[in-house]
């Protein structure tokens, strides 16, 4: 229950947001046209009435928004919680409809805006946009990540189907910078192609699964082999009902132990009667008896109610996880990865993700406005999974292997991610294209990085010798990042050893701590010999002074380059 301080502090919020519905809230932009008007107005209403939190609802907002959509968007993200917002699915569904869709989709990196997947004739896959409508592309590109998003950019951009959009690239094989049009078409994709669905594919060794929605209606995962790899691709997932979460993790991990949830009820009593009619039956008694908690708990209080053992789900798997994520990854979905990467039962690769308030995901409850057909979620409650491991203050999820594709890689067809998790889910080396381990490695391996660039500027390989010394040093690379990851997974395990004692799983290809050390020296030794029987004989002594330098003659550390350091090679700049 709350303290009386949380007391106070919750009426006065009360207090303030009622003066805020009848102020200072209903203050919107003049300019906006009067539907928009209209359906901010009400989502700020709606919101502010399901929602306890006072809202820092804006007074002003760029000119530049100008789409419906977006406008009730940025109002609505002065509540400050990332479940309180505009309901993408009706949203994208609503606008594809009357303005069509951009014929491409596109990922971010730290390259830029690249396109992903593209089905127009003048713009290919692995270009790298720059303006769009004569806008720079990070002013218009907000969630085009997300490829259902796309379907609403049409809109926002206010070009209907069979107009053009104006864009300008740079091509990925020449490097030129074109000029062209991209004419919006009609949707004629499924709608688990936009975004939304998801689907298994059998792979050598395993199984890809990217789920569609969590629902509160569990599945039984039928595509799970109990043996083999599995890459759970959560890429741009927006979680869903804990329910399909929660029977996923048991089944990729053996887990038949309550999981604890540290509940915060955030949502209005309105807002509580509204949740059953937003879960379907289903998935054992004792998840209605979570709910019938939940929906119990009064305002502002803070409980503890666990998801028991009664969800159907089938045997648990055993061998590998791979887990894929990327900014995108949200809700219930990035509270599954965050689980299952600190129980040392998967590994993590793609980019950092965000779990919603450090490591929480909330249940919310969405409305219509009658008159617009627009629709809002609101956040109705936060909740931790598994508090027993970590606290609500836990910052965002970090990848065990950092990875993201290249320009080249999505011009070549290549998925580099999803490759990776394929092959640790089955066991085999990695082996990413050059452009996809030259950039991991200047990024996250930089002293593997600055051996090759002192190969490069000392010994000047060229023709099959630096083809050579290239895939040893990359092989090497990539070796000992498979060893850091079973290193990694090992150790979670072992944080776990009285849970194994009591007969919970153990991944057998991490269970031995010390095999990893042993991997990286052996691909070392393999590196260092492949480099030697590669290079010429008058390059030898060179090669020796960069694999095994004579410096430094006083003690450093650092991870650093050993061609420019000052103590490695003195005298030097």
């Amino acid at each position: 229950m709350r303290n009386l301080p949380d007391f106070l502090r919750i009426a006065a919020g009360l207090v303030g947001l009622l003066l805020a519905i009848d102020g200072r809230c209903q203050d919107l932009p003049s300019a906006w046209h009067p539907s928009v008007q209209h359906s901010a107005l009400w989502a700020q209403r709606t919101a502010a009435r399901l929602h306890p939190d006072l809202p820092s609802c804006p007074v002003w907002l760029p000119e530049e928004t100008v789409g419906h959509a977006a406008a009730v968007e940025a109002v609505l993200q002065g509540f400050g919680d990332p479940h309180t917002g505009v309901a993408q699915r009706e949203r994208a569904d609503r606008m594809k409809r009357k303005f069509g869709m951009l014929p491409f989709e596109v990922v971010r990196s730290s390259e830029g805006t690249i396109v992903r997947k593209s089905i127009a004739a003048a713009l290919p896959a692995g270009a790298r946009l720059l303006t769009v409508q004569g806008c720079d592309v990070a002013e218009v590109a907000q969630g085009w990540s997300d490829g259902f998003v796309n379907d609403v950019v049409a809109a926002e951009l206010g070009v209907r189907a069979g107009g053009t959009v104006l864009l300008r690239w740079i091509d990925p094989i020449q490097g030129d910078t074109v000029s062209g049009a991209v004419e919006v078409v009609r949707d004629r994709r499924g709608r688990g192609a936009a975004g939304g669905g998801g689907g298994a594919e059998a792979v050598e060794g395993g199984v890809v699964l990217k789920p569609p929605v969590f629902s509160t209606l569990p599945t039984e995962w039928e595509e799970l082999p109990q043996a083999g790899g599995v890459v759970l691709d959560l890429r741009g997932h927006g979680g869903g009902g804990v329910q399909e979460a929660v029977v996923l993790a048991r089944r990729l991990t053996g887990y038949t132990g309550p999981l604890p949830q540290a509940v915060v009820l955030k949502g209005s009593p309105e807002a509580r009667r509204l949740q059953p009619d937003q879960l379907l039956s289903g998935g054992g008694e004792d998840w209605e008896a979570v709910w019938k908690a939940v929906r119990s708990l009064p305002d502002g209080a803070v409980d503890t109610v666990r998801f028991q053992t009664g969800g159907t789900g089938g045997p648990h798997r055993t061998g590998r996880c791979a887990v894929l994520v990327d900014g995108g990854t949200s809700s219930a979905a990035a509270a599954l990865a965050d689980w299952l990467q600190r129980r040392g039962q998967a590994v993590v690769i793609g980019t950092p993700w965000a779990p919603s308030a450090g490591g929480t995901y909330g249940n919310a409850v969405r409305a219509a406005d009658p008159e617009t057909g627009l629709a809002i979620r609101v956040a109705t409650a936060a909740f931790v999974w598994d508090s027993t491991a970590w606290g609500p203050c836990a910052g965002p999820g970090l990848p065990d292997l950092s990875l993201e594709p290249t320009a080249a890689a999505w011009a070549a067809g290549r998925d580099p991610v999803r490759e990776a998790g394929v092959a640790w889910a089955t066991g085999q080396p990695w082996r990413p294209d050059s452009a996809t381990v030259a950039a991991w490695m200047s990024r996250e391996a930089p002293e593997r990085w600055a051996l090759w660039r002192g190969i490069e500027r000392e010994l000047k390989p060229s023709g099959e010798w630096r083809r050579q010394a290239w895939e040893a040093v990359s092989t090497h690379a990539t070796a000992v990042a498979w060893a850091d990851l079973a290193g990694a997974q090992a150790e979670r395990q072992a944080e776990r050893q009285a849970e194994r004692q009591a007969g919970q799983p153990v991944d057998h290809f991490a269970s031995d701590a010390n095999t990893w050390a042993e991997a990286k020296t052996e691909a070392r030794q393999r590196r260092d010999a492949a480099l030697r029987a590669a290079c010429p004989a008058s390059s030898l002594p060179a090669l020796e002074q960069l694999l095994n330098p004579s410096k430094p003659a006083v003690l450093h550390f650092g991870i650093h380059d050993r061609m420019n350091c000052g103590v490695c090679k003195p005298g030097e700049q």
